[in-house]
Order: C-alpha cells, then structure tokens, then sequence
C-alpha cells in the first residue's frame, strides 16, 4: 500500500535520474545542483521515517522500499564518482560488497517470513556514505569571504568521509552478519 512515506521514499528514487543528469559532464555549476538534488534525496530519507512514525504509518513496503531506494541512491552516486575517477575503485567495492552480502541475507530472513529493519549500524552507515558522496560530488574548491578568507576543498573533505564511511560500511556488515547469521543455518 502507497501511504505518504512510501510516496516520499519514491521521490528519493525518482530523484536519481536528476543527479545522473547533472553529474555526467561535471562542470562546476552542474556538479553543484547534482550535489544539491542528491542531498534533497538523502534527507528524503529522514523525512520518510518521520512521517511514518509519526502517522503510525511503518509497513512492509516501506521496510523494503525505504533500504533499496538508499542503496539505489548511493550506488548511483557512487557509480558517478568511479565514472569520473573520484574516488578509489577499492572503497566503492568494499560498500558494494556489503550491501550485496546484507541484501542476500535479508533476502534469507524474508524467505524464512522475517523482514528485517535497517538496524542502528545500517542507519549511521547510510547517513555517512551520503555525507561523503554529496561531498564528494560538488567536488571542486569554493572560495568564502572577501577577498576569499577560507578555501574548501570539497573533494578532499569528501575523500575523508568516505574512509570514514568505508570503515562504518565494514563494521555495520559484521553487525547484520552477527545478527542475522541464524537464517543462514
């Protein structure tokens, strides 16, 4: 059933063609709207939750379409960066593999009639991953003030936050493979 928070998980997934669109040729003004339009995305995703539990809204679908429409976001921004060789082919395979290692054992828990929510360690692990893509897609340097007081290197600060978010990816996968290892057997 589409309730309210199901329809604005949809808009996050419905706003990766936008991203897609304005990150392709990466000139400085487009990679900022990407990053703003995927931003717009990720906080969907705050929202989403909000609403249901303050509709008392929380249903199958939403437990379902809630993780995908993350990951399909994240791995779009991440396929961006890789296409523009921003970001090491090694962290982006560690993230991948995590979600394919937790999607396949949420799948094994769905089969066995469970339908398992994003735990706490999943939660902090998205939040990250799209700091540091958003960061990561506007890219280049802005200067603030006048005459130009402070630099960010949005690249650089982004770069950081994805070794941070590597390092949380790794750890929620342990975590959910802790936990659900008793579907497996």
């Amino acid at each position: 059933m589409f309730t309210l928070p199901n329809l604005i998980t949809l808009i996050r997934i419905l706003s990766i063609p936008f991203v897609i669109y304005f990150l392709y040729e990466p000139t400085k003004d487009k990679c900022l709207y990407g990053a703003l339009i995927f931003l717009f995305a990720a906080l969907t995703d705050w929202v989403d939750g909000y609403v249901a539990r303050q509709m008392k809204s929380v249903t199958n679908l939403g437990k379902f379409l809630d993780p995908l429409a993350d990951k399909l976001l994240v791995t779009s921004g991440l396929i961006l960066l890789l296409y523009h060789r921003w970001v090491p082919v090694w962290a982006v395979l560690i993230i991948l593999i995590r979600e394919i290692i937790v999607m396949g054992l949420r799948d094994i828990a769905a089969i066995q009639g469970e339908v398992v929510p994003a735990s706490i360690s999943g939660k902090i692990k998205t939040f990250v991953q799209m700091i540091a893509i958003f960061l990561l897609l506007i890219h280049y340097r802005y200067h603030i003030g006048n005459p130009y007081y402070v630099t960010l290197d949005f690249h650089s600060l982004g770069y950081d936050v994805l070794i941070l978010a590597v390092i949380i990816t790794a750890w929620s996968g342990i975590d959910y493979i802790i936990k659900l290892r008793k579907y497996i057997s």
